[in-house]
């Protein structure tokens, strides 16, 4: 038994994309390749019958099991091929390239022959940007802060795929950082000052 990453390319009215997906696999005696879903749908269809011919259950067949269908370009754009790298560790990447064949409502694999295929390989982020608005009266200012981050707490932020999100957890770290609100407040009651004195020097 062992576990694949399925690159598979698909199409739509934009051009060509790709999405991941883990997959698991288990090779037979007979050097057989069998995805282990399929196996644990056939379990479950082997027992729902056997359950039925002894009167115990009486529910409908199980559903078709369909699992190569089109995915769109939104969805593929939410899914992550992401993985965690330690240092001292060894780890067999395992992928293979496929393609959606639309004719068929299959997919097949995929000739990657003069592709430029690229991995990136990254350090977790040390800090993170954010950025703090303050309104005082008809006054608003913006100032950008880099909040530091532990290394759990950089994981779980390079994890978070949208944008509000992230920026919801920076906030959870900096009500617990109380040195840098101060640092934060006394810049925004600066860049508030300095507006108040524009204004001042320049009155409509």
């Amino acid at each position: 038994m062992y576990e694949n990453l399925r690159i598979i390319m698909f199409e739509d009215e934009l051009g060509k994309y790709f999405s991941p997906q883990l997959e698991v696999y288990v090779k037979l005696d007979n050097g057989t390749e069998i995805r282990l879903i399929n196996i644990l749908y056939n379990v479950l269809v082997m027992w729902r019958d056997v359950l039925d011919e002894l009167d115990i259950i009486k529910d409908d067949p199980l559903e078709p099991l369909i699992v190569d269908i089109p995915i769109s370009r939104d969805e593929a754009n939410m899914r992550q091929s992401s993985m965690q790298v330690r240092e001292g560790e060894d780890y067999q990447f395992d992928f293979r390239m496929e393609k959606f064949n639309y004719e068929n409502k299959v997919i097949e694999p995929m000739d990657a022959s003069g592709m430029d295929i690229k991995f990136q390989l990254q350090k977790l982020p040390e800090t993170a940007p954010i950025r703090i608005q303050a309104t005082h009266q008809a006054i608003s200012v913006e100032i950008d802060v880099d909040i530091p981050l532990s290394k759990e707490q950089a994981q779980k932020y390079v994890e978070i795929r949208e944008d509000n999100l992230k920026e919801k957890f920076l906030e959870g770290i900096l009500e617990t950082l109380p040195d840098i609100k101060k640092d934060i407040q006394s810049k925004i009651r600066a860049a508030i000052n300095t507006q108040i004195s524009k204004q001042s020097q320049n009155p409509q």
